[in-house]
């Protein structure tokens, strides 16, 4: 008999990524919001941003306006996906991503977004070539 507290279940099940809430963060502090995210968060160009370190939870909160604490809201060149360069939020809680990473997204009761840093998962390309090597195979005929 199997012991299951070795045991973790497969999460994402059989539907696709792009259903998902969710965004991505990579090592340099941006935090892109996928098409699903950006469209139910709205046409905001400015957040503030705020950290629960008791949750691991990054909370995005759109302002009217630009104050001194805000990031910009940058659409990506596609138009579907947002961006928030927020590499100085980063530093300051000393939160490191190592890799791109992909962050379980979600909607709280106030219309904050947050970010939970405890559902995570690597972010990889789509056509699942980001990780194979590119090159000619190394058995090709030589003449």
């Amino acid at each position: 008999m199997h012991n299951s507290k070795m045991w973790e279940e497969f999460q994402l099940g059989h539907r696709s990524v792009r259903e998902e809430l969710h965004a991505t963060v990579n090592d340099k502090g941006e935090i892109m919001l996928g098409a699903n995210v950006a469209r139910k968060f709205g046409e905001h160009r400015w957040v503030r941003l705020f950290w629960n370190n008791w949750e691991r939870k990054i909370g995005i909160k759109p302002t009217g306006v630009a104050r001194e604490n805000a990031f910009p809201v940058v659409p990506k060149s596609n138009g579907k996906h947002l961006v928030i360069r927020a590499g100085k939020f980063f530093r300051y809680y000393a939160i490191a991503m190592p890799c791109t990473t992909a962050i379980h997204a979600e909607f709280d009761e106030h219309g904050m977004l947050l970010l939970d840093l405890n559902m995570t998962r690597k972010a990889t390309r789509s056509d699942g070539l980001s990780t194979l090597n590119r090159s000619a195979p190394s058995n090709a005929s030589k003449e």
